[in-house]
């Protein structure tokens, strides 16, 4: 019988960038409610939702970002302990507090679980209900809303842990999955089929050179096929 994995963690709920941003705790509340009220929430299997291994964030991510990412939360923490702000910027929309350190390796760790799940025959396929998000996020770069590029991560992983020799992403968002771009970019092992709604941020994706890429730039309010 086909079995479909839930990943979702209440560490998700802490993690959040201030009053009024559109990135919120409320979003995964939502995502519980609906699911709850269609029913599906009985269809779904929950499984634990570990802490990522550093060993699998950097095979996405530099050792110097995932260090400086720590390196921030801790800093954080004792400034909030001398009296200082309860968030340190990133760039001009994503913000720390002193859970997304955790947050962040959790949100990871679920899709490195549910790769390990569905290799396992455990269960059939997954979803991940997960903040913080992560395509934005760039081999050396934190952005957009993201800190740890978590599909490109599960990708690697799927790839050096498990010994697949192929792997897609498709990454459907109004936004260019630039950072998943930038990780596996040239990496013949993972094909990546993006589709975005362009010219909107991060401005990228209309053009690539990388034969394992495929972007597929829609204008707003697209009809598809029209």
């Amino acid at each position: 019988m086909n079995k479909t994995g839930y990943f979702t963690h209440s560490d998700f709920l802490k993690h959040e960038m201030g009053p009024g941003h559109p990135e919120c705790p409320e979003r995964l509340e939502a995502i519980e409610r609906q699911l709850q009220a269609s029913g599906l929430a009985d269809s779904l299997e929950r499984r634990d939702v570990p802490l990522a291994a550093i060993g699998d964030i950097e095979l996405a991510h530099d050792r110097m970002l995932v260090a400086a990412i720590r390196g921030l939360g801790q800093q954080l923490a004792d400034d909030i302990v001398a009296g200082g702000p309860s968030h340190v910027q990133i760039d001009p929309d994503t913000l720390m507090n002193v859970h997304t350190w955790t947050a962040a390796l959790r949100a990871a760790g679920a899709a490195v679980a549910a790769t390990d799940s569905v290799m396992a025959g455990e269960i059939t396929n997954a979803f991940c209900a997960v903040r913080p998000p992560g395509h934005h996020a760039e081999r050396s770069k934190a952005m957009g809303f993201c800190f740890f590029n978590n599909i490109a991560i599960a990708a690697k992983h799927a790839l050096e842990r498990h010994g697949l020799k192929r792997v897609a992403i498709v990454d459907f968002d109004v936004h260019h999955g630039n950072g998943t771009a930038d990780i596996i970019q040239g990496d013949d092992r993972i094909l990546m089929v993006s589709f975005f709604q362009h010219p909107l941020f991060p401005f990228s994706g209309a053009d690539s050179d990388a034969p394992n890429m495929l972007n597929l730039p829609v204008p707003a309010n697209t009809r598809g096929m029209d």
